[in-house]
């Protein structure tokens, strides 16, 4: 006999399975020579840099909660020369466009919707 089918369409119990998709993933190491000059000297490596240069001035950049990114330039005397946020940058406003998916991911999940992406933010009509 046949094999019957009973449904009009087909039924699979794993989607992820029945799609070709494949990752590529490539590791990045930023500094490595860390671990040959010593990992623990590494911020001293920098401060000595910094006295031989009495002229440099020093870019530090911040991610943290209440601002997404911070930045702040320091002089070679250690005052600050400019210090700003840039949760709006170039007229956009991340940090409201966070919040807002932030709270659409929430509703999507209380209303057992499909979730949206939170790496598309802008450009969306946000």
């Amino acid at each position: 006999p046949a094999p019957t089918r009973t449904l009009p369409y087909d039924l699979y119990t794993d989607r992820r399975y029945m799609e070709a998709r494949f990752a590529f993933h490539v590791p990045v190491k930023i500094y490595p020579d860390a671990d040959a000059k010593g990992a623990g000297r590494l911020n001293a490596t920098v401060q000595e840099v910094i006295k031989q240069h009495k002229d440099m001035y020093v870019l530090g950049i911040n991610r943290g909660e209440r601002n997404l990114i911070s930045i702040a330039v320091t002089a070679p005397d250690g005052t600050i020369v400019e210090q700003r946020n840039l949760n709006v940058f170039d007229g956009y406003d991340y940090r409201a466009a966070l919040a807002r998916r932030s709270e659409e991911r929430r509703d999507d999940r209380q209303n057992w919707d499909s979730v949206r992406d939170i790496k598309r933010l802008h450009g969306e009509g946000m």
